[in-house]
């Protein structure tokens, strides 16, 4: 139960005082999408570290030094032009 307080704690934070502005430049409808598509997306994301953790801890590497590393490359990939493929499976490296 400790941890989902600090989950919600860590995603609410301080979005929820500048949700009310946010609405209200983005319009009631836009903002709905919005918030749901971020949420889709968060949700995923914490997924995918959550689920890639015990093969980080096996390999040595630190969970923000992979994340660091995996970004660098996509980030060289889209530069060049290339097509960006994300692979979610650390083992295929």
């Amino acid at each position: 139960m400790e941890t989902l307080v600090h989950l919600l704690k860590c995603s609410l934070g301080t979005g929820i005082l500048a949700m009310p502005q946010a609405f209200a430049r983005a319009g009631l409808v836009t903002g709905i999408i919005a918030t749901v598509l971020v949420g889709v997306l968060v949700t995923h994301c914490l997924h995918v570290l959550v689920s890639e953790l015990p093969s980080l801890r096996r390999s040595g590497i630190s969970a923000f030094d992979a994340i660091l590393v995996q970004q660098k490359k996509l980030f060289v990939q889209w530069l060049q032009g290339d097509k960006v493929k994300v692979i979610c499976n650390n083992d295929n490296n």
